[in-house]
Formats: C-alpha cells, structure tokens, sequence
C-alpha cells in the first residue's frame, strides 16, 4: 500500500515539474489551429517596465539585449503615435459640434467692421491719433501699424495655403483610408499567427508588443482620417470665415497705414515751416549783432528752407533719394562747423543760447536719414 502511495505521489510530482516547465517556455497561448493571441494587452507602461528590466538585465548577450530594446523603442514610438491619432481625431470630434458657432462669430465679427470707403474714410482711420501728434510720434505710430499689417497679410496667406490644402483632402484621405485598412488587417493577422520556432519568451514579449502598439496606431489612424473627413466641410467653411474676416481687416489697416504716411509727410511740412518761421524771427533780431551771430542766424534761416523742401521730398518716392541722401550730408556737416564755431568764440551767449534751442527743435538730421533710408528700400 505504501509502495502504491508512493508511486502515485511521484507521477503526480513529474506532472507538475512537466507542466510548469512549458508555461515558461510558452510565451502564447495556442489554439486548435496552431495561432496564438496575446498574453495580455500592452500599453505605454508595461513598455517602460520592460525597457526598465532590460536594462538591468546582466545575463543577456549584448546582441540579444540591443534586439530586444530597438523592438520595445519601436513599440514605444508606435503607442506614441497612436495616442496623437487619437488626439487629433477628438480635435475633429469636437469640431463638427463647435464650428458652426465659430463660424457665426465670426461672421458678426466682420458685419461690425466699418466699410471701407466713403468720403470721411481717412477721418475714420485716424480718429484715434490726436490731431497735435509730432511727426515724430505719428512715426512711431506709423512703424507700429506696418508690422500688424506685415503680420495679418502673413496670417491671410497661410489661410490661403490651409484653404487650397484642404480642398485637396477628400481624395487623399480616401487613399489614406485604404492603404490604413489594409496594414490593420495585416497587423492583426500578424498578431494571430502562430509564433516563430525556437522562439524565446522574450522575444515573443517584444514582438506582440511591436504588433500591438501597430494595431493601436492603425486603428486610431482610421478613426482620425474618419473623423476628419465627417468635419471637412465644417473646416473649409471656418477657413473660409476666418479669411473674410482677415481680408477686411487687412483692407482697413492698409486704408490706416496710408493715411498715416500722408499725415506724417503734411505733419513734417508744418513742422519746417514752423521752425522757418522761428529762424526768420531770430535772423531779424539778430541784425544789429555780432557778425558770428547773424551769420548763424542767416544760415539757420537757410537750412529751414532747404528742410522744408526735403520734409516734402521725403513724402515722393522717386527716383531722387541720392540726391536727398547728399542734401541731408550737407546739412548735417554745416551745423557740424557752426557748433564748432560757438565752442570757439564764446560770445553773446544769450542769443547763442537761443540759437541753439531753436536748433534742437528743428526736425532732427538723423531721424530724416532713417525715413530716407526706409523710403531707399522701399524703392529698391
């Protein structure tokens, strides 16, 4: 009785050790037909786990190690891609319910745009600056509206670029939609057929996990090009909005920048003549002075004049910049010698005085050479 006990307790020992010894070697479970299926379903941590465990692992050959981490790279890339699928095919998702309201709004955006024509356009435009701005501010002004509108002409333009790219979406995402179908059938079929002989289970590991981070990526990548074409109409009409929209104000900042050149090239006229005015005065007075004096006075008066010609040269952009350019020169090396000149004599400081403070509010050399060299490139 005991030798039978003992016999039954070793057959069912060796069952054991016999059963446990496949389940190791056994990385899927097989069906009647000679597949397999995953032992478990993969995500993004399990990937990271066993990257983690790779890389600690001292008892592979380094060949084998290297393998097996490019496998689980390239299912990582993979989980990553399908999760951008996914997102993007929430973004057209939520589209198709929101657009409609974005395209109102936007539509109630350009009908409280004021038109841009009629007789009292320029005042409109302008009827934010106040009417005693320097030239030099309206400058300033004038720099700032130019770079908004480079800005929405640039905006406009890449509208254009989505609009004309959309309209060609329709036949490329079908073509997409087929050739996504068929590497998802692939993939699955992949994923179902029986394993490679001589297999390891870590090499099964990594495999699955490379197929099915494959058949994630697919099938979102169906979802996401079935979701874009269901929103495509929706997004051609928004882009369609938001160019309407950009077209006007583009118009109407075009209509401002103009209007400020006109206002800034009339500002600087009244300006020189102003200070000629002021140098005409100061040339009277200076009559019965030193000879220095008077002809300080007579050449200020001078070079008011001639400023006053380039302040209306500077609003025609011809062919005539060099001409400027060397007027401008000119100007600057007389009032060069006549400073020199005061520093020297020293003499009747209080018209002096007065001479130089007439001089500081004439229009400044360098801020004519910087309109002159915009308006150079400008030609050019």
């Amino acid at each position: 009785m005991q030798l039978l006990q003992r016999a039954y307790l070793g057959i069912a020992i060796a069952l054991a050790l016999g059963t446990c010894f496949l389940k190791a070697q056994t990385p899927v479970t097989a069906t009647d037909g000679g597949t397999q299926s995953p032992s478990a379903s993969w995500n993004v941590d399990q990937i990271k786990s066993e990257l983690s465990q790779l890389e600690t692992n001292q008892d592979l050959h380094e060949t084998l190690k290297k393998n097996l981490t490019d496998q689980f790279k390239l299912a990582q890339e993979r989980f990553a891609q399908a999760a951008t699928f996914k997102s993007e095919a929430d973004q057209f998702r939520n589209l198709i319910s929101s657009g409609p309201d974005e395209i109102k709004s936007l539509k109630t955006q350009l009908e409280a745009l004021p038109a841009i024509s009629g007789s009292n356009a320029q005042t409109n435009h302008l009827a934010d600056i106040s009417p005693s701005a320097s030239s030099k501010d309206l400058e300033q002004i004038l720099t700032t509206e130019k770079a908004r509108l480079a800005d929405l002409k640039n905006e406009l333009n890449k509208v254009d670029a989505e609009i004309q790219t959309q309209s060609t979406r329709p036949e490329k995402n079908r073509v997409e939609m087929e050739e996504a179908r068929k590497k998802l059938a692939e993939t699955t079929s992949a994923l179902t057929a029986a394993p490679p002989e001589q297999e390891t289970p870590l090499e099964a590991k990594a495999r699955l996990a490379v197929l099915e981070a494959r058949r994630q990526a697919r099938s979102n990548e169906i979802t996401r090009l079935e979701q874009e074409s269901l929103s495509h109409d929706t997004r051609l009409n928004l882009r369609r909005a938001i160019k309407d929209l950009n077209q006007r104000r583009v118009a109407l900042l075009d209509a401002k920048v103009k209007a400020l050149e006109e206002r800034v090239n009339q500002r600087r006229q009244e300006e020189a003549a102003e200070a000629k005015r002021e140098a005409d005065r100061i040339k009277r007075e200076a009559i019965n002075k030193h000879e220095v004096i008077k002809f300080i006075a007579e050449t200020n008066s001078k070079l008011t004049t001639e400023i006053s010609q380039v302040a209306e040269r500077l609003g025609e952009l011809t062919p005539e910049q060099e001409v400027l350019t060397q007027k401008l020169t000119s100007i600057g090396g007389v009032f060069t010698d006549i400073s020199k000149k005061i520093e020297v004599l020293g003499i009747d400081r209080t018209l002096v005085d007065l001479l130089l403070v007439q001089r500081r509010r004439l229009p400044t050399i360098n801020a004519l050479e910087k309109t002159n060299s915009v308006l150079e490139s400008t030609i050019r």
